[in-house]
């Protein structure tokens, strides 16, 4: 008798659901836009688009390294270093971890943007309407005080947007 009851029940919470979108559910706009028009309107937002691609040419770990000031990052577990170019981590190697029993090569977690496994940390700002300049992936940060990061030594980064803001 109880399994007859869920079965009507279940029958008659379909029959609702199916009849609710038949008749009161408002159909789902179509967009129309093309793919040049939505580039047009993404050319304007300030945030990050994952779609972007990057066309860049790759270039060695270490000679992407040197090309750019940079601040040291060193712990008890990794070593590496952060770009003042946008102020991205990129290169961060473990310590306690090699990459096999011959030799004595880190694995290395981080890579710069131009490298050919590029992968990074990225941080930022946005402003509503582009009010307010913030910084971007191509600012340039300066180091205020220490400039290796490490347990007890904070690093401290400044960038000046020229309007009388200065972000830290």
């Amino acid at each position: 008798m109880d399994n007859k009851n869920v079965f009507i029940a279940i029958a008659l919470s379909m029959s609702v659901l199916l009849f609710w979108a038949a008749f009161f559910e408002s159909p789902k706009p179509v967009n129309n836009n093309t793919p040049q028009q939505q580039k047009k309107t993404n050319e304007n937002v300030i945030t990050p688009n994952i779609n972007e691609s990057l066309k860049v040419d790759t270039i060695l770990r270490e000679d992407s390294i040197k090309s750019s000031k940079r601040i040291k990052i060193e712990n008890d577990s990794i070593i590496g270093s952060m770009s003042l170019e946008g102020g991205l981590i990129d290169d961060i190697s473990f310590k306690k971890h090699k990459q096999n029993l011959e030799n004595n090569l880190n694995i290395e977690f981080l890579n710069p943007a131009q490298t050919e496994n590029g992968f990074y940390i990225e941080t930022g700002w946005t402003s509503i309407g582009n009010k307010i300049k913030v910084p971007s992936k191509k600012s340039i940060w300066k180091v205020s005080g220490n400039k290796i990061l490490s347990n007890n030594e904070p690093v401290i980064l400044e960038w000046n947007n020229d309007e009388g803001i200065i972000f830290k």
